[in-house]
């Protein structure tokens, strides 16, 4: 495996960049782009015809359960990319409801678009692994969620500021919105109220590589919990393969952990625009209470990855020195033991899962 250092990057201040900027109008604009692809029909985004393999392709990576009630505007607003050379994966894990016959009956005819049913539930992270490994051709892959919403033009906006400043991975700012009085507890506060919903921004920064033991106190500090929307970013798909993608064995945390990684190397960008709407419900994996912020599962699963990065710290000798709160003791380095060649980290343990029983829906993957 090749050593990797941190490339040379050229991130703006986007918090100039962002300047005065009215909040509400930020909301207002992301609302009126949402309801305007929300009355498109499934025959006004549909493309019948293949992606076309060359370097403008972008797959979008989709994992699925139990999304019936979103799916739609979520495709709608892939489909509907002024970057439209796209290759599709929505991939259904395992749901109980008709996220999969929706999906199939009503978009199956775009050419762009693979729709997979898994037999047995492996979570986001497995099925992302396994799309990347097994299905993604090219050269950057974006992450959607089911219940969110992409404006029409992130992906080609996305891809150009990553070329202008020489980024690998790139999310953007995002608009959330509830609509079943859910708190909104990142961005702006307090939230605005509009036709029964509520609604603010959160403004990601870009952020720079680790390469002191003050950028590792800034960086896994406070707020090491939320240092991006995943589902905005788009990735090089051959830093994934390189890093080893996203821990595979959780359904929480892991997209976070992966940026933990990355960040050893090199900067993460974010796109001064509202690019992407998060809608929070009771139903998500952040809010439920079994999986939710402030679970005992959350708190154990980040505890975990705290203290393997603080290890990881320790190795490099940029140990943070403010602001982080490691739980546990950890084990001392021995004496005398070299600290860690700064390489791609392995991928975890199973991450990369054996393909998992599919049904074929549209004839592309099975």
């Amino acid at each position: 495996m090749r050593e990797l250092t941190a490339g040379p990057s050229t991130l703006p201040d986007t918090a100039a960049a962002w300047g005065g900027a009215d909040i509400w109008d930020g909301v207002r604009q992301s609302i009126r782009v949402m309801e305007s692809v929300d009355r498109l029909s499934p025959s006004d985004v549909i493309r019948p015809l293949a992606p076309t393999l060359n370097e403008d392709l972008v797959s979008v990576i989709i994992p699925m359960r139990n999304a019936a009630k979103w799916i739609d505007l979520c495709l709608k607003g892939i489909l509907a990319q002024t970057h439209s050379n796209l290759e599709v994966f929505c991939i259904d894990d395992c749901s109980s409801d008709d996220s999969y016959e929706r999906v199939v009956r009503r978009f199956g005819a775009d050419g762009r678009l693979g729709v997979v049913r898994l037999k047995r539930r492996v979570g986001p992270y497995q099925i992302k692994n396994w799309a990347l490994a097994a299905m993604v051709r090219a050269s950057y892959v974006a992450m959607q969620d089911a219940d969110d919403f992409s404006h029409p033009t992130r992906i080609a906006e996305q891809l150009g500021w990553m070329r202008a400043h020489g980024v690998r991975v790139c999310g953007t700012y995002v608009h959330q919105f509830s609509a079943d009085g859910t708190a909104l507890i990142y961005g702006t506060q307090p939230p605005i109220p509009w036709r029964g919903q509520k609604h603010n921004l959160v403004r990601y920064a870009p952020i720079r590589a680790i390469r002191t033991p003050e950028d590792a106190g800034r960086v896994l500090g406070a707020g090491r919990f939320s240092l991006a929307k995943h589902g905005s970013q788009i990735f090089e798909s051959a830093l994934l393969r390189e890093f080893g993608g996203f821990d595979g064995r959780t359904i929480m945390v892991g997209d976070t952990e992966l940026n933990w990684r990355l960040l050893r190397f090199m900067d993460i960008g974010s796109v001064p625009s509202v690019l992407y709407a998060r809608r929070i419900h009771a139903d998500s994996l952040t809010r439920r209470p079994d999986t939710g912020y402030g679970s005992p599962a959350r708190r154990a699963k980040r505890a975990e990855y705290d203290r393997q990065h603080e290890e990881i710290s320790r190795s490099l000798g940029d140990s943070p020195r403010q602001g982080s709160v490691h739980p546990g003791p950890l084990p001392r380095r021995r004496r005398g033991r070299r600290p860690a060649p700064r390489v791609a980290p392995p991928p975890p343990a199973r991450s990369r899962p054996r393909p998992p029983r599919t049904t074929r829906s549209n004839g592309r993957w099975g």
